[in-house]
This record gives structure tokens, sequence and C-alpha cells, in this order.
């Protein structure tokens, strides 16, 4: 799969992609260098997500229908594309034993127009944005935070390109390397591979933060990738909901105030994505209060024994994110947390910020511990 980006500008569509492609399913990652945008038409141009050699077959196609048909209309283009998946997917289904998720999924866009158009040749338009492909919840939550209608070309560009690198980060199936292009009332246009890699260095440059942050975030998408997925062996549910759009604003820049606030905010967003529903109703707890109060009876419902961490770092970031206005001396609460964690009165917001994230990732990690010490105990009991 890949991830594919429409989005509508004040003037036209800008469309973006990865270049990786993934062949056999327990094959390695293969990146594909060839461009994944193909103009169709004067005004409309074409990216599809699924299997290369259905791809490859429509765009060839479509090439041979419009690409000299300048008055092609986008109505048309997209009937026909509706018309070869549904060929596809009443062709092939049977042979792929009814699985038609690596059916090519096709975004086209226009001048004014994007549509998405599914395997079994059904389409639907939008007026703003659309994701497609494997990485498509994490474009989703970053677009949904930015984007915003009438935004210039030069804006839709770098959101394009920002939202390909940040689910890069997350996705193992999404490439850093892209291609990019956009549809005016003009024609088709492309940005350049150096151009690329000029607007990539920048967003880079302006919007990230040191890579001893970009590391302690890669470990805690790790954990709580892990701990969700050994919860649900053990528990059958999982231990956290999904909050990609929060773990993606953690990676901003943290210098004032300000932007701890919105650093902290988002630490207490993943604090409070706990499945409080499940752990009640596995555990039959009868608890009163938030997210934290129903971790801490899970715990002790379920074990001898945990790290106090794992409890103890969570308030400590509640309490923090409860402080909306500037710190002073008779915050008593907050003082003494930023006190235990080694700052000072008013704090280095940089520095303050770094040891929230720490103390997440030391929550996550502990319990790792926990559950790995729950596995070695039911050896030991069998």
């Amino acid at each position: 799969m890949t991830l594919i980006v429409a989005i509508k500008y004040k003037d036209g569509v800008v469309m973006g992609t990865d270049k990786r492609i993934v062949s056999g399913g327990a094959a390695p990652l293969k990146r594909d260098e060839e461009r994944k945008i193909e103009q169709i038409s004067k005004n409309a141009a074409i990216a599809c997500a699924g299997l290369v050699g259905m791809i490859n077959k429509l765009i060839h196609d479509l090439k041979g229908n419009y690409r000299t048909n300048e008055n092609a209309s986008i109505v048309d283009i997209v009937i026909n594309i509706e018309d070869e998946l549904w060929t596809f997917y009443r062709r092939y289904k049977e042979r792929f034993d009814g699985d038609t998720s690596s059916f090519p999924i096709a975004i086209v866009g226009e001048k004014d127009k994007i549509y998405r158009i599914f395997p079994n040749g059904y389409s639907e338009e939008f007026d703003t944005y659309v994701c497609e492909g494997s990485g498509k919840p994490y474009g989703d939550s970053i677009l949904g935070g930015y984007y915003r209608k009438n935004m210039e070309l030069e804006e839709a560009l770098n959101l394009a390109i920002f939202t390909i690198l940040q689910t890069s980060k997350f996705d193992p199936y999404v490439s850093e390397s892209m291609s990019i292009a956009w549809i005016d009332a003009d024609c088709f246009h492309e940005l350049d591979e150096s151009e690329i890699e000029r607007r990539k260095f920048k967003i880079m440059r302006s919007v990230y933060r040191s890579e001893h942050v970009e590391e302690i975030i890669g470990k805690i998408v790790e954990l709580r990738r892990w701990i969700n997925m050994e919860f649900e062996k053990k528990f059958k549910c999982k231990l956290f909901k999904e909050r990609e759009y929060e773990i993606h604003k953690l990676r901003l820049q943290c210098l004032t105030e300000e932007d701890f606030t919105s650093l902290i905010a988002n630490l207490g967003v993943l604090v409070e994505s706990i499945n409080v529903k499940d752990l009640k109703e596995k555990a039959k707890l009868e608890v009163e209060g938030g997210s934290i109060n129903v971790l801490e009876g899970f715990l002790k419902k379920t074990s001898d024994n945990f790290d106090d961490l794992i409890i103890k770092n969570l308030r400590d970031i509640i309490t923090l994110r409860s402080k909306k206005s500037p710190i002073h001396s008779d915050d008593s609460k907050v003082i003494d947390v930023i006190l235990r964690w080694g700052e000072t009165v008013p704090p280095d917001w940089e520095s303050l910020g770094i040891k929230a994230l720490q103390k997440y990732l030391e929550h996550l990690q502990k319990v790792r511990e926990w559950m790995i010490s729950l596995e070695g105990k039911n050896k030991d009991d069998n």
C-alpha cells in the first residue's frame, strides 16, 4: 500500500503520494521510484493505491482515452474509472477468495474537484481533502488538524509534504520519498525532486525538535503499539484508544509556556485514552473517577504487585495539564511536580516539556514490565 493525499486549495487541487510499495505477503519493503501521480488529461490527474498490475492497466487505458482530449469532462473520466474498477472487481473477486482489500482505489483531482473511487466502482466527491492507502488513519488525523479552506498554493503544497513526512514516521509502509503535483485552471504541474527536498528540509527544521525528542516519541509509539497487542492477547481488549493526531502534535516545538500548555494537553489526551469501559467490564470494577483511577483499580484487581510509577507519572501529567495560567508561587501542587522533576520555578519550558515526555514514556515502560511479569507468573503457575 501507500499514502495518497489530495487537498483542495483556493485555486485548484494539490496531490501527493509516497513512492513505497510492498510486494508479496512476507516480502521486504520495496521502494518504487516511478512517479505515482499520473496526468490523464489537461486538467485531471490520478493516483492509486493497490495492486500494481491493475493500476498500470487502468492508467494505460485512461491515457489512451483522454490524454489528447483537452476538453475531457472530469465526470466522464470518473465514470470511466468506475466502470474499469468494477470490471476488475467482478473478474477477479472470486480468484482472490473474496479478499478485495488490495484492489485499486483511485483518487482523481481536477482544478476544483476531488473524487475517491472504490474497487467496486462507487465514487464520492470531496471539497476539502481526502487520504487513501495504509497510512490513511495518520494522514486523516494530520489533515484534520491543519487543513483550512481557501488555502494558498504554497500552504497546500507544504501540507501535503508534511502529511506524507509525518505519516512515514508512524507507518513503515509509507516512505519519505514522494511525488507532489497540482492541477489548476491552466494545466497539470509537478514539483521536481530538488524542490521537494528543499521543502522537506525547511519543514523539518522549522517544525520538529531535537533528535532526542524524536527518539522519545518513537519509543512512545512503539510501546503503545506493543502494549495494545499484548494486552489484547491476554485480556481480549486494547488498553489504549488510538490517538495518532495527539501523538503527532507531541513533535511540535516546545519553547514557550504556550507551547508547553499544548504539549501537556496532548499528553493528557493520551492519559485519558485508556479504555475505561473495557477495563471496568473485564475486572468487574466499580470505581469512581477518571481513567487513572480505573487503571489503578484494574492493576490491583488483576495482579499482586505493580510499580507505583505506572499511576504516579500519569497523575503528575494531569496535575500539570490542569494548570492553564502562568505558574505562580501559590500553585503548590504544580510546583511540587516541577521541583520533583528536577526543574526550577519558573521552569525552562523546553526542558519541562522533555521531562513530561520522559515521564509518559516511563509510565509505558513500567506497564510493559508489569505485563511481562504477568506472563512469567502464568508460566510459574503452570
